[in-house]
């Protein structure tokens, strides 16, 4: 049986992206809770900063999506307010915007509120025997320029401190886009966690083009790389012993992955659009579509998927593995019989 390289779980892994973006209103209790109860394997998400430091679970950094009372805060970005501003605001549901319920469930996130939630459905879910022993493991980038949370003096203390206590426990990735806010968080870690070994990073864009040879370019996704990749070294460096390659769904290849394998990492596919909308996703589409890629993507050995629609993705991955004759073991958000 295969199992992640970093996360160290049977493969292949779902990740909920934001808890169901496209099913759910993102980063909220109601995502987390249905990526819980879809069955996925990693919770994904993001943190921002607000104007007066707060760290929220937001991707962003706008806030088009998100109103106060009906009004929607389109415009605005989560950088230029405060957390008294936000306090109050909801998330909208991606399949019904017009509903602008005032449901607590549908609230923004400090940080320090997801882990509590996750403690107490953990908690919920071992009493009702559902619940596999293992807590989730979490997948996270950090948004905005590193800069910027190094300007605020409590931010990555405040990180750190709440991570640390998690990271004994679950595996955490800790992400971020580009390479310089990558290679700064690596030195955050470093300096403010306790155990820096124990988090797992990413490869940023910049580092992930040494790979481009190995990776299934069609006549789009060659330009998008050869308009970037001249300047970068044609050897990968790994950045440390546990680390991922995040990348679209369209440019992951067998060869990809087994390069990856050979370098100690894990590799994971974004369903969802990627690079800006650049390279197109594929999880909202019509389920043959989407169960052809499923399906080319567990055969090149890939380590796990992440989309904005787990309850639809799950159950094809079950279904791919059992038309493939694999034991497929049981999802960590569901009951073990």
């Amino acid at each position: 049986m295969q199992t992640d390289p970093v996360f160290g779980l049977p493969t292949p892994l779902v990740f909920a992206h934001r808890g169901g973006a496209g099913e759910v209103p993102e980063s909220t209790e109601l995502a987390f809770r249905h990526a819980v109860e879809a069955g996925v394997d990693v919770l994904e998400f993001d943190l921002n900063l607000t104007n007066d430091g707060k760290i929220v679970v937001w991707h962003g950094p706008d806030l088009d999506n998100v109103y106060v009372g009906t009004q929607l805060l389109k415009g605005q970005s989560i950088e230029e307010v405060s957390w008294e501003e936000l306090g109050n605001a909801r998330v909208v549901d991606p399949r019904r915007p017009d509903n602008r319920a005032q449901d607590l469930q549908r609230k923004l996130l400090l940080l320090e509120d997801f882990v509590r939630l996750v403690q107490r459905m953990e908690s919920e879910r071992a009493r009702s025997g559902a619940m596999l022993s293992a807590a989730m493991p979490w997948n996270i980038e950090l948004k905005g320029k590193l800069e910027r949370w190094e300007a605020v003096p409590q931010a990555l203390p405040e990180l750190f401190r709440l991570l640390d206590a998690e990271v004994a426990r679950r595996k955490i990735v800790l992400a971020a886009l580009r390479v310089k806010d990558v290679q700064r968080l690596r030195q955050a870690t470093t300096k403010h966690s306790r155990s820096p070994a124990a988090y797992a990073s990413n490869l940023a864009g910049e580092e992930q083009l040494p790979y481009r040879k190995w990776m299934r370019l069609g006549p789009l996704e060659s330009l998008v790389v050869a308009a970037v990749a001249a300047p970068f070294s044609a050897e990968p460096k790994p950045p440390l012993e546990h680390w991922t390659l995040e990348t679209a769904h369209a440019l992951v290849d067998k060869p990809l992955v087994e390069e990856v394998h050979r370098r100690g990492g894990a590799i994971h596919a974004f369903l969802t659009p990627f690079a800006k909308w650049v390279l197109p996703g594929v999880d909202h589409k019509a389920d043959a579509e989407l169960e052809k890629e499923i399906r080319r993507l567990l055969e090149t050995g890939i380590d796990g998927i992440m989309t904005d629609y787990p309850a639809r993705v799950v159950p094809i991955v079950k279904k791919v593995q059992q038309a493939r004759g694999a034991s497929t073991p049981p999802a960590r958000g569901v009951a073990a019989g």
